[in-house]
């Protein structure tokens, strides 16, 4: 008797540990780490057009930014007129042609959870607007709605950019495009010649230091974009002057520890480290003699 009881009660323990098997996965939170449902991207789903946008609105709060594509080139073209970012456009890509999407309940969660109160808005062309949200449940994606339904879209480095106006801004201070043919510093003006860059006045640096400068300034890009702070004035300036004769004009704001550049034209002012003071402004540069 003794042993048909202990058979009887592992018989249904083991019963009960199926049932538990069995329920769990309804018991647990969903997961967004699983094979995507879409098969279509999110542009298809909102019927943009196979090519991609030629306009975008992206707004986050009070901040909101326009930017149009000519000649394939982005630009913002408000709240100022000035070349695009490719970090934040690289995301805003990614967000319309992803097709690795999950649809979600979304009535069944809050915006606490999904983050969808406080999104930020992307609208392509003229359609509807997109609204990408907070943090999926493992943090793989992200929550994203538009038309009435609410996706999980993996969006990589989202959280590794800003979305304040001025991060719009491409950080590298001149374009990749354009040909340097003058060079006004505080100290020291620098020429392109036909026998190469040549610094005023005279025999204070060589030309291979002349020329390095140049380079120097057509690598340069900020580590941040930021509006420009009034409080502090201008303590000297610098005019790049191009081929076409147009000018680019910076006021320097810092120079130590730290280099802080404003464009008065653009109303931002352009961090940057302060190793590079010796060579945008002091024609410095490892390697070459002083």
């Amino acid at each position: 008797m003794t042993r048909r009881l202990v058979i009887n009660l592992a018989l249904a323990g083991l019963v009960g540990l199926l049932g538990v098997l069995v329920l769990l996965p309804s018991l647990w939170p969903a997961d967004d780490a699983g094979p995507a449902e879409a098969t279509t991207s999110l542009g298809q789903q909102l019927g943009l057009a196979a090519d991609g946008p030629t306009h975008l609105r992206v707004r986050r709060g009070a901040d909101q930014v326009r930017l149009s594509k000519h000649d394939g080139r982005w630009r913002v073209i408000s709240p100022v007129n000035a070349r695009a970012d490719a970090a934040h456009l690289e995301i805003i890509h990614a967000l319309r042609t992803s097709e690795a999407l999950r649809r979600v309940d979304g009535h069944d969660l809050s915006g606490e959870v999904t983050g969808l109160d406080t999104p930020l808005v992307v609208q392509y062309d003229d359609s509807p607007p997109v609204r990408i949200g907070g943090p999926g449940p493992n943090g793989a994606t992200r929550y994203v709605a538009a038309a009435g339904q609410t996706w999980l879209v993996p969006l990589a480095h989202y959280d590794n950019l800003a979305w304040h106006w001025t991060d719009w801004l491409d950080r590298a201070l001149l374009p990749d495009n354009r040909a340097l043919r003058r060079i006004v510093l505080p100290d020291y003006t620098l020429e392109n010649t036909t026998t190469g860059w040549q610094v005023q006045p005279d025999e204070t640096r060589g030309a291979a230091a002349a020329a390095a400068t140049a380079s120097a300034w057509r690598r340069a890009a900020a580590l941040a974009v930021v509006p420009a702070d009034r409080s502090r004035e201008r303590l000297a300036r610098v005019t790049l002057v191009f081929g076409d004769t147009s000018r680019q004009v910076f006021d320097i704001i810092e120079r130590g520890p730290n280099l802080v550049l404003r464009s008065e034209a653009l109303g931002v002012d352009y961090h940057l480290a302060g190793n590079r003071i010796g060579p945008l402004l002091n024609l410095v540069h490892p390697g070459l003699s002083k």
